[in-house]
């Protein structure tokens, strides 16, 4: 995911972007910036959360991005949400994902999903120690919440199981969101031929003075 990420972001030198982490609590890893490398190397830096705080706040983590958003100057602005579970924060009063939506369709903030790992249900495997069968339940994303806080924004809702699948995902952000640069480019003029001009003027006036006084040209 960290190497999809960073693909992205070399896919759009010049955008700002910013990058939100969450577990119980969000926390504004890097305010959005043009200065990517510091970006990569903050994604680079991020741990799991510690045991106790490995809940997933999806809505507070939405307002706090679009609290960093709110402060830039694009006119185009896009949240990108990633997240590999349900919205199950244990914190007190959190804000409900839907409601973040809602906000980030008032301020004019697109909202893409993408939920990462495979869908729940059961899953068999075999336990290593005692080659014993084992089956274990695994709940997943929660994949019509993640289609419903999209749609509320215009956004789309994206699923990736595997490495490659979110390197596809981003791309097709990346064609979505594609938009024209506009930019003026002012140039400043510092005038310098002056003291040229007048050197040579002083040398052509010396130049016919010498040619009309005592040290003139015989024919």
């Amino acid at each position: 995911a960290r190497s999809t990420f960073k693909e992205f972001v070399a896919g759009r030198p010049d955008d700002l972007i910013g990058l939100v982490v969450f577990a119980n609590y969000p926390d504004l890893a890097c305010p959005p910036t043009l200065d990517h490398r510091f970006l990569i190397e903050t994604a680079d830096a991020v741990r799991p959360a510690r045991p106790g705080d490995d809940g997933t706040n999806i809505g507070d983590a939405l307002a706090l991005a679009l609290d960093a958003l709110r402060t830039t100057t694009p006119e185009k602005k896009v949240l990108v949400l990633l997240t590999d579970g349900n919205n199950e924060p244990a914190v007190p009063n959190p804000l409900a994902p839907e409601e973040a939506a809602r906000l980030a369709k008032e301020l004019g903030v697109r909202l893409h999903t993408i939920a990462i790992g495979t869908p729940g249900g059961l899953f068999r495997s075999v336990e290593p120690d005692t080659n014993l069968p084992i089956t274990r339940e695994s709940e997943g994303p929660n994949l019509e919440m993640l289609r419903r806080l999209a749609e509320i924004t215009g956004g789309r809702a994206f699923a990736a199981t595997d490495a490659d699948a979110l390197r596809d995902v981003f791309e097709a952000i990346n064609a979505l969101e594609k938009s024209t640069i506009r930019g003026e480019i002012k140039t400043r003029y510092d005038e310098r031929y002056a003291p040229w001009a007048a050197a040579s003027l002083a040398l052509l006036v010396f130049d016919r003075l010498l040619s009309n006084g005592r040290l003139r040209r015989l024919p």
